[in-house]
């Protein structure tokens, strides 16, 4: 009797094993779907053409570096802040309807301009008012803002050394 107690014990402790064996394995297939799926949409987020069903946040986060290169390629010179805002605002029939909601509200575009400096992806030129020796002391409040790749270029390089920013 007490053999056949030690043979069910061994038995139940190895259903138990089995079941927690198989949760694991769920769990681990759970967890790989779940890290593929945020594979997915990482994938997804990085590029760069604007969806009209993006969140607007997102939409405009990606317009903003869309418009910033073809005004550089085009004008030789990073853009205003005040004029990226127009642009933005002007791009399409979605930003146009959402203007008339949000009334011009730059603030949008302030949160998609501070998440791209964050990421790298932008580079805000600050120009300077008044100069002590090297450093400066007093910036203007003009701000220009210009992808990292285009600082690459010999047009943009020859701009900022004329403006005094390299």
């Amino acid at each position: 009797m007490y053999y056949y107690r030690v043979v069910k014990m061994e038995m139940s402790q190895n259903i138990v094993e089995n079941i927690t064996t198989n949760e694991n394995n769920q769990m681990k297939k759970e967890r790989k779907q779940k890290s593929n799926r945020i594979n997915e949409i990482v994938l997804r987020d990085t590029t760069d053409e604007p969806l009209p069903t993006d969140p607007i946040h997102v939409y405009i986060e990606k317009l903003v570096p869309k418009i910033i290169d073809q005004y550089v390629k085009e004008n030789k010179r990073p853009i205003r802040r005040k004029d990226l805002i127009e642009y933005v605002f002007s791009y399409d029939n979605r930003m146009i309807e959402y203007d008339k909601v949000s009334k011009h509200s730059p603030a949008a575009i302030s949160f998609a301009i501070t998440r791209l400096l964050k990421k790298g992806r932008l580079v805000r030129i600050k120009y300077c008012k008044e100069w002590e020796g090297d450093k400066c002391v007093k910036f203007s409040r003009k701000k220009e803002y210009i992808l990292k790749e285009h600082l690459q270029l010999p047009e943009i390089q020859e701009y900022l050394k004329k403006h005094g920013l390299v």
